[in-house]
């Protein structure tokens, strides 16, 4: 696989962008914004950065301190851009694998913090328009939280991260999210949100109770 990838500055920070690849946006800087903003909850911490893509969100985590990162993602190109721009940073402290979702992983209870910022567009995933490696980012099933159930339910077998972080749209059927995420044990808080002419992203927060 060739695979070609330019460096851009985006949100101050040096990414490592492709075609191939979700690149960075309101969704992204949701995520990054509240990462910055509370360094604390990252520093010294485990993060699962789940569909990472560029890596923006993992090299969020890692300049506010944290100790390690696992950056998951299902593109083959994503994962080349997640490396390239933790290496172009000059970070080690990570690994990135190819995975769907976090299928490959026995358990995470040694994980403190689950970014993802999924698919959440009520698009369903066998339509032509979902079938390229960016499309896939963002096709969230026929109630646009399809993929984000699945996660939670994988995460619910496996270890429960004492917090989750995740992006969900007005489009889709949010609520599940929230209502699964507390059947899962969280107390779930909407952290910030962004509107726009036909839908609203909220960035949502789920710490487990106790």
């Amino acid at each position: 696989m060739k695979a070609y990838y330019q460096k851009q500055k985006i949100y101050g920070l040096e990414i490592c962008v492709s075609d191939n690849v979700y690149q960075p946006s309101d969704d992204s800087f949701l995520i990054t914004n509240y990462i910055f903003e509370n360094p604390q909850e990252f520093s010294n911490k485990n993060v699962i950065d789940l569909g990472s893509g560029t890596g923006i969100l993992s090299l969020a985590a890692l300049k506010t301190g944290a100790n390690y990162v696992l950056a998951i993602d299902i593109n083959p190109y994503a994962v080349q851009a997640t490396k390239c721009t933790l290496q172009a940073n000059g970070f080690e402290s990570f690994d990135v694998i190819r995975c769907d979702s976090i299928s490959c992983l026995r358990e995470i209870s040694n994980f403190e913090i689950v970014l993802y910022n999924p698919p959440y567009l009520p698009i369903d995933t066998s339509e032509d328009e979902c079938i390229d490696w960016v499309a896939r980012a963002w096709c969230g099933g026929a109630s646009g939280v399809e993929a984000i159930i699945n996660t939670l339910e994988m995460l619910g077998k496996i270890g429960r991260p004492r917090k989750v972080l995740l992006v969900v749209s007005t489009l889709g059927r949010y609520m599940d999210v929230i209502n699964r995420l507390e059947d899962l044990g969280y107390r779930v808080e909407e952290l910030s949100s962004r509107k726009f002419f036909f839908e609203e992203i909220k960035l949502i927060r789920g710490v487990m109770n106790g």
